[in-house]
């Protein structure tokens, strides 16, 4: 079986090793499904008020007066990097490896790679609705001793409004 760290991994199966190292990412930062952290959880009955519309730009929120949404999506814990990687259901023939995890990498939204195996992050640091907070920023991660772990973040650009993806052209 071929190893993530196989760097000579060619087309679909390169494609596919960095979206696993992607999701072992993302699951460092502990990024839990809602439907699953919800279903887990007794649901209250819904009040039988008046739904309530909140229109933010583009966007409509509907909103139940009476209900508390704070048990329907109760906070989750926070996971070790180990705990994240055993909590994967990976299918036979695949095996997930923590790539990153915080601090070196923060509320990532958006990745790519560049030609020789650097990982480009947009990270959104507070997600919030306030307009002025430009908390976002783009940073570059390496793996100086190539033991699969990325050891060494640059920060690129600071500052950002709302990055929301990466582009990583022509070196």
């Amino acid at each position: 079986m071929k190893t993530l760290r196989d760097r000579r991994v060619a087309g679909a199966d390169w494609s596919t090793a960095w979206l696993i190292r992607f999701l072992a990412v993302a699951a460092a930062a502990s990024v839990v499904s809602a439907s699953s952290v919800a279903a887990e959880q007794p649901q209250k009955a819904a009040s039988k008020e008046v739904v309530k519309e909140i229109h933010q730009g583009g966007y409509v929120e509907k909103v139940q007066p009476g209900v508390d949404y704070k048990d329907r999506l109760p906070r989750v814990a926070p996971r070790t990097p180990a705990e994240s990687l055993k909590a994967f259901h990976v299918i036979k023939g695949f095996h997930v490896e923590l790539a990153a995890s915080e601090p070196r990498i923060c509320d990532p939204v958006d990745i790519t790679f560049d030609e020789i195996g650097r990982m480009i992050v947009a990270e959104l640091i507070t997600y919030s609705e306030a307009r002025d907070t430009h908390a976002g920023r783009v940073s570059v991660l390496e793996d100086t001793n190539q033991d699969g772990l990325y050891d060494k973040r640059t920060v690129l650009v600071d500052q950002l409004d709302w990055p929301v993806g990466v582009l990583w052209f022509d070196g």
